[in-house]
């Protein structure tokens, strides 16, 4: 139903989907994700087992892989080895016959290395944000083109009547915090909404057809 994104990709990922916060209730922190349904465990860009999306956050093109801790606590790259996407007789190789690294693993090497740096970013963003009382709850209503009705709840946006208002002090502040473009990217995302319904009646359709 969703991923997690970062500030970095919000132009790429608001030009596909709704960009949202969730409130992470172990930290009490929000956290920005991209939408990809309207219901839990629902995905309405995946069809047959292929994306319908031009862009794929970083945190979706990251599996089988994740960021560990290795020797003299240096960053590693780990694998799953469980993981469907990993085999050991086809698919991209990870090292040569002579244990060196294949551009594959190195190109793994670096969007882990981007996820690494985004994500140490990210917390103050969301700080900067929330202290500047930007962030609010927001509620959808649903209604499909068969007359049924649903809600999206529980999740938080930008609050675009304060953003618009904010005075030159807080924009610059925004600005030289390499904030601002983010903070409108979410306000942008959420034309894409509608495209979730859009494709939730869609896919309704299909199912009664």
């Amino acid at each position: 139903m969703l991923a997690p994104v970062f500030p970095h990709e919000f132009r790429q990922v608001q030009a596909n989907f709704p960009i949202v916060f969730v409130n992470e209730p172990q930290s009490d922190r929000y956290r920005p994700v991209a939408l990809f349904g309207l219901e839990a465990n629902e995905n309405l860009f995946l069809s047959d087992s292929t994306w319908e999306s031009i862009y794929l956050p970083l945190s979706v093109r990251m599996p089988p892989f994740s960021i560990g801790r290795g020797a003299s606590n240096r960053l590693s790259v780990n694998i799953d080895l469980e993981h469907p996407r990993v085999s050991e007789t086809r698919g991209e190789e990870l090292f040569y016959s002579d244990g060196s690294h294949t551009p594959f693993l190195t190109h793994v090497s670096e969007l882990l290395m981007e996820v690494h740096s985004a994500a140490e970013i990210l917390p103050s963003f969301c700080a900067f944000l929330d202290e500047m009382q930007l962030i609010e709850p927001f509620t959808l209503e649903i209604t499909l083109s068969d007359g049924s009705e649903g809600r999206l709840e529980g999740y938080y946006t930008v609050d675009e009547q304060k953003l618009q208002k904010l005075g030159g002090t807080d924009l610059e502040k925004l600005n030289d915090a390499n904030y601002l473009m983010p903070t409108f990217m979410i306000v942008a995302s959420l034309a894409h909404l509608s495209e979730l319904i859009k494709r939730r009646d869609a896919l309704l359709r299909d199912l009664l057809a």
